[in-house]
């Protein structure tokens, strides 16, 4: 019977053990941001689409929960679904994507936000997009970003389509 004891003790303490101080989110961002894929692209190429000049509203936000930037530990990604916009498109041409922020002070920082590895074949009109595990403070407190969308296409496009990234990230 001491045996079953300690068992359960030494479990008990162990999953003790394992919960630490979650970090306080001070708050959730949200923006989004239409860009066109265009037509004719084709399967052998990764293709880029640069989009400049995305607010952000970073420093705002911060200034409204009575902070400054030097004051917020991490930025992270959170949500991310990219969808058509005012058509009924499938996106399932695509095969995979990525999004990654770029500082505009300096190109050379760039950070992958979000990513699908393998977009489904009955994906219809959205993408949910998985968050990238990277810090994003250093070029998301800059309040006006690039993004970079990477995409490798497994089928043809036959027309332009317009499409909305819809994106957060979450301050802490």
């Amino acid at each position: 019977m001491n045996v079953c004891k300690a068992i359960v003790l030494f479990c008990f303490a162990c999953s003790l053990m394992g919960c630490g101080k979650d970090e306080e989110v001070i708050y959730e961002a949200k923006f989004e941001q239409r860009f066109v894929i265009p037509s004719g692209l084709n399967t052998v190429l990764t293709h880029y689409i640069t989009i400049q000049n995305v607010y952000t509203d970073c420093i705002r936000r911060t200034q409204n929960a009575g902070l400054a930037i030097e004051d917020i530990k991490k930025i992270q990604a959170s949500f991310g679904k990219l969808r058509t916009y005012l058509s009924n498109q499938d996106l399932d041409f695509i095969q995979d994507i990525s999004i990654v922020v770029v500082s505009r002070t300096d190109p050379a920082k760039k950070v992958e936000m979000y990513y699908s590895e393998f977009v489904p074949f009955t994906v219809d009109e959205e993408i949910k997009l998985q968050s990238g595990a990277a810090e994003l403070k250093e070029i998301i407190k800059e309040d006006y970003i690039d993004l970079e969308v990477r995409l490798n296409i497994r089928g043809f496009v036959p027309n332009a389509v317009e499409v909305v990234l819809d994106a957060s990230y979450v301050v802490y």
